[in-house]
């Protein structure tokens, strides 16, 4: 690849990933018109470039605005299917957390949601997924076990794990070493 191709590339990646996803097929067909390796090039380096962002970039740099938290995707009292919404335990950036009640199976259980703006996209959806299924192939005393990913009525995506008592991550930090 010369240097003058190496340009091009470069420009054309970065007037593609301004582009809004709708309209990149577009964008492709006209730039890379007579040449499919240059426009195959340019798909997958931007399937990697939004897979790194989602996965390296900070959780809260997925959020719609800097000042903005997740919504709350199932208030206190709520079902979601066969799960009654007791409490918010949590909210970042990839999500919102409960302690939430399993009906079916009559114990407390946690509901990780993804924020709203983020179940319509299928990375996030597909970061979930992954993050559940490693989750899920585990088995250790010290890694909590998934009980199930699911979709609820409304579109938002949850994974279903046990809840555990305790305090946060941040509190414990707080209390120093040794304590």
């Amino acid at each position: 690849m010369t240097a003058s191709d190496w340009n091009e590339l470069q420009e054309l990646l970065a007037a593609l990933l301004e582009r809004p996803a709708g309209e990149r097929s577009g964008f492709l067909d006209q730039a890379c018109a007579g040449r499919p390796e240059l426009r195959q090039e340019l798909t997958e380096l931007a399937r990697a470039h939004e897979r790194d962002s989602l996965l390296d970039a900070p959780a809260a740099t997925l959020l719609k605005s800097p000042d903005e938290k997740p919504d709350v995707p199932a208030p206190v009292g709520s079902r979601v299917l066969h799960y009654q919404i007791l409490e918010c335990l949590g909210r970042g950036g990839m999500g919102v957390v409960y302690r939430a009640w399993d009906q079916r199976l009559e114990r407390t259980v946690a509901l990780k949601f993804l924020p709203s703006h983020l179940s319509s996209n299928r990375d996030a959806k597909e970061r979930l997924r992954v993050e559940a299924q490693a989750a899920a192939a585990l088995d250790h005393l010290n890694i909590c076990t998934i009980h199930e990913i699911g979709e609820a009525d409304d579109g938002q995506f949850f994974i279903a794990m046990p809840y555990y008592e305790g305090e946060t991550l941040k509190a414990r930090l707080a209390r120093g070493p040794n304590d």
